[in-house]
């Protein structure tokens, strides 16, 4: 009805945004926390546009969330864990994946792996069963959560909503693993062999259950790299600034192809996350005085990012930084 209504549909600006919002709308259950450039929650709805974050503590694991409409942190409720513990975002929810245990409401669980759900800011245990060790790999394609094993080179998948929890399929190289992502529908791994200094990327088509022909990366020390996203377009960031940019390739033989982008500043330091919100990049990363007096360090990337938002962390050890949409339920000033 509203984009029928002639104030929409003689104005351009007004119809794309029509449009935006309901391809959103139209991806329920598929959405992995990005939003539409011009689609975003209003500052008085019930949900916003957030990114998560997690600090250190001795008894448990604390969490806040950056309000990108607010520019503000807020509180979410802790997770009571001891261990390794993996987030992702897939629609409006928010999940934890690993070794949690201890007091969820009036129980006490021993320690285990499992599934947690945040849900009106109380976190849940969903009984899934499922086995993790300490070193994997998470991330959401679709409705589904794809957990990556390299001690037990397989790949498995999970259907939160469900609890449906398959072995999918095996990598088909042995090597260190660097970094994993996905663009569209393919995982991306990324490959360090050995007496290799080049990086090797195969990846995993989840519409055919394939796997493509390795793909070289020319970009050297992977270690550290991170990768985010906007609604087309899934970057590659390096820890010494470099900025990548995968692209899909119409051709029988190759099916993604790597672009070098940009260098966004000299010096080299963790990162933890990287989001996009509308035409701003924040870039969450560990404290450093060596960026600061950086004199190569880019604000903003013509034609791409009109801002560049460096949030310095307190710590020193890997956290977490991913795009998501909470419920205001869920929230609460520091």
């Amino acid at each position: 009805m509203l984009s029928s209504h002639p104030l929409v549909r003689e104005t351009k600006e007004a119809t794309d945004i029509i449009i935006d919002s309901l391809l959103y709308q139209s991806q329920v259950g598929k959405r992995n926390g990005h939003w539409p450039p011009r689609a975003i929650y209003r500052n008085t709805g019930n949900y916003i546009s957030a990114a998560i974050a997690k600090y250190t503590n001795i008894k448990d694991i604390k969490l806040k969330a950056f309000s990108f409409s607010s520019k503000q942190w807020l509180q979410l409720s802790d997770l009571f864990s001891s261990f390794r513990v993996t987030f992702v975002a897939i629609d409006k929810s928010l999940y934890a994946l690993g070794y949690s245990t201890t007091n969820i409401g009036a129980n006490t669980f021993p320690y285990i792996s499992s599934v947690l759900k945040l849900t009106n800011g109380v976190w849940s245990e969903k009984y899934i069963s499922l086995t993790l060790p300490p070193e994997h790999f998470v991330l959401a394609v679709d409705a589904f959560v794809y957990i990556l094993v390299p001690s037990s080179q397989e790949v498995r998948q999970l259907k939160p909503v469900t609890g449906g929890f398959i072995r999918k399929t095996d990598f088909p190289y042995r090597g260190t693993i660097y970094h994993v992502t996905n663009h569209e529908q393919f995982i991306l791994v990324f490959y360090k062999f050995n007496n290799q200094d080049k990086v090797a990327v195969s990846y995993f088509d989840t519409s055919q259950n394939t796997w493509k022909r390795l793909v070289i990366f020319n970009a050297p020390d992977p270690k550290g790299m991170i990768s985010f996203k906007d609604s087309n377009i899934t970057y590659l960031m390096q820890t010494n600034g470099n900025l990548w940019m995968v692209e899909s390739v119409e051709s029988q033989s190759l099916d993604i192809k790597f672009k070098y982008w940009a260098k966004l500043w000299s010096c080299d330091w963790t990162l933890h996350g990287v989001v996009i919100f509308r035409d701003e990049l924040y870039i969450y990363r560990v404290r450093s005085e060596a960026l600061k007096q950086d004199v190569q360090k880019q604000c903003s990337l013509s034609g791409i990012f009109n801002q560049i938002v460096y949030m310095e962390s307190e710590d020193t050890v890997p956290s977490t930084f991913i795009p998501v949409t909470l419920s205001r339920q869920c929230l609460q000033k520091l």
